[in-house]
């Protein structure tokens, strides 16, 4: 019984470090990736056995990329509206400012 409950705590405390290493490093993530495919993908053995459906496989996944990418170019032009509000703010405050130091300087 002891044996077990040794087993399985040092199976969690093992987990637990894979786990935040595969968190914590994108090279280890991107590795594990590259070997899931490897293993689960499509083998260039399954492609030629079947090109249809590897095509509509890739067609999936593109139309997938594509439409995050859309989505992100959304959110960069929204971001860009604010950022060229707050220059715009920003040269508004610093012109005010010019203004201001320059009339400090007539009256000191």
């Amino acid at each position: 019984m002891k044996t077990q409950v040794k087993t399985v705590v040092l199976l969690v405390v093992i987990g637990g470090l894979a786990a935040g290493a595969y968190s914590r490093i994108p090279a280890l993530r991107a590795r594990v990736f590259e070997q899931g495919q490897a293993w689960l993908g499509w083998t260039d053995v399954a492609r030629r056995a079947d090109p249809v459906g590897f095509t509509d496989h890739v067609e999936r996944e593109l139309k997938e990329d594509l439409d995050k990418l859309q989505a992100a170019r959304g959110q960069l032009a929204g971001e860009i509206g604010t950022l060229s509000r707050n220059v715009r703010e920003q040269q508004a405050l610093l012109e005010h400012a010019e203004k201001l130091a320059a009339e400090f300087r007539d009256v000191y």
